[in-house]
């Protein structure tokens, strides 16, 4: 029995993926400026590693953690709730705190970019960096949402998901899903919508013209929302994995173009 497409079965939830160096936490010391760099359900600081790379170069302070229930298998995924995501970027914040950073950003992809945005809604930050934040997602995934009680775990190929690794090992994730963490992401959706008003900062976002998981309406729920300065942009043939895919460096662009901007800024005043 299938799911949009997706097997429906617990045969890879115990499953240990053989993650490489990439796909570990990265840290990096630089400056003042601390960045914390967050990947998506499912995912791996590979995902966002190229990203981290490129802070890194501007001689900022880079972390990029993995997320609670994450760069394991998938069974502990399914024991997290929205809850233990946001202490997993709490801790991250703390630590850039701890290394002398008194000026945080943060970066995330897709639930990265809801845990980015809830971040600054909920402490300090100098800016915001969103890619493709999954505010709201597509039908497909909302359905499965509600489903994940009956239907907890689904399969992907492994075997050409393990193909996609080697040829990219930017792509790195669990060869599988848990459903119960897209209805996780719904509910920390949820909790952030209503908070959004409360970001003191500037926030920046990147949209993936060929995204097949997230709702155009996210777009409108940050225009709406927010009470700050936004600045957005959609990268044409690109898909929702847009910081390890191979437009990332399309999709990186105006990032680094935006943030440049602000750190020239504070430089003049």
């Amino acid at each position: 029995m299938k799911l949009f497409g997706y097997e429906i079965s617990r045969s890879q939830m115990h499953r240990r993926v053989d993650f490489d160096e990439t796909a570990q936490p990265y840290f990096h010391k630089g400056n003042h400026i601390g960045c914390l760099v967050l990947h998506g359900i499912g995912g791996t600081p590979a995902n966002v590693r190229p990203l981290a790379e490129l802070l890194a170069e501007k001689g900022l302070t880079v972390y990029a953690p993995t997320l609670a229930g994450h760069g394991t298998m998938i069974a502990d995924l399914h024991g997290k709730t929205w809850k233990d995501w946001v202490d997993t970027v709490y801790a991250g914040y703390d630590r850039l705190r701890e290394e002398g950073c008194d000026e945080i950003i943060p970066f995330g992809l897709s639930l990265g970019g809801v845990l980015s945005a809830y971040l600054a809604a909920t402490r300090p930050c100098k800016a915001c960096f969103l890619f493709s934040p999954a505010i709201r997602t597509l039908p497909f995934l909302r359905i499965a949402a509600f489903l994940a009680p009956i239907f907890p775990f689904v399969n992907y190929n492994v075997e050409e998901e393990l193909k996609r690794f080697k040829e990219n090992p930017y792509s790195q994730m669990y060869t599988g899903m848990s459903t119960r963490s897209v209805r996780e992401l719904k509910r920390l959706s949820a909790r952030l919508i209503p908070i959004l008003k409360n970001i003191s900062c500037p926030v920046y976002a990147v949209w993936a013209g060929n995204d097949d998981k997230v709702d155009p309406k996210s777009a409108e729920i940050l225009k709406k929302e927010l009470n700050v300065p936004f600045r957005d942009c959609t990268v044409p043939d690109c898909p929702h994995g847009s910081t390890y895919s191979s437009e990332r460096g399309r999709v990186h662009a105006p990032a680094m173009e935006w943030l440049s901007e602000l750190l020239d800024k504070e430089t003049k005043d």
